[in-house]
């Protein structure tokens, strides 16, 4: 694993790997990408937001100790951006403990990634960006709806998690319109190749 300050790096082999690899029709650079996502994530984060609300009884949960509480709020908000990147490098080969695993954050453009450089399955590469959003957000709030348990800690984290996921969910959707199925994806930078598995 490597850890990078700045956007995604290059590949370091040279070019692509063999095999006839095809870039998607409408891939976009991080500008545009935000354009996205954060409207996406804005949907999501009110959407969740509302079923914790008034869905569950997490607001029933406040305790009676502001600063206790105050505590474990500011300890989750600090948390939950390297455990949502965590969940993605655990879901990349060799659970992210490769060389080619990068984690990074690009301090300019308010971004954090974990990047894979390699081939992947569409499939694997759909599960590995889909990861923190249905482990942080989706699965707690199934839980708590399913059992009637709710902690606000975790309503927030869960809900926040929702906002920050919005370039997830977009490049889950672009992988599911634009990648057939049985190929293999690449990322190279910023731009995006898929080729049929050899």
């Amino acid at each position: 694993m490597r850890f990078h300050i700045g956007p995604i790096p290059n590949t370091e082999s040279s070019g692509l790997p063999p095999g006839q690899w095809t870039p998607l029709r409408y891939d976009c650079g991080p500008g545009i990408m935000q354009l996205f996502a954060w409207p996406i994530g804005g949907i999501a984060f009110v959407s969740v937001g509302w079923l914790w609300l008034h869905e569950t009884q997490a607001m029933k949960h406040l305790g009676n100790n502001p600063t206790a509480l105050l505590v474990g709020l500011i300890i989750a908000l600090l948390a939950f951006i390297p455990i949502h990147e965590l969940l993605h490098v655990f879901t990349h080969p060799d659970f992210g403990m490769s060389r080619k695993t990068v984690v990074g954050a690009w301090p300019s453009r308010l971004l954090f990634y974990a990047h894979y450089d390699g081939p992947r399955s569409r499939e694997r590469l759909i599960v590995c960006i889909a990861a923190p959003f249905l482990m942080m957000t989706v699965a707690p709030l199934l839980i708590a709806l399913l059992t009637g348990h709710a902690s606000v800690i975790i309503a927030f984290v869960s809900t926040l998690n929702a906002l920050a996921s919005g370039a997830d969910i977009f490049a889950v959707g672009t992988l599911l319109w634009q990648v057939p199925r049985g190929t293999n994806v690449f990322n190279q930078g910023w731009r995006t190749y898929w080729a049929a598995r050899q």
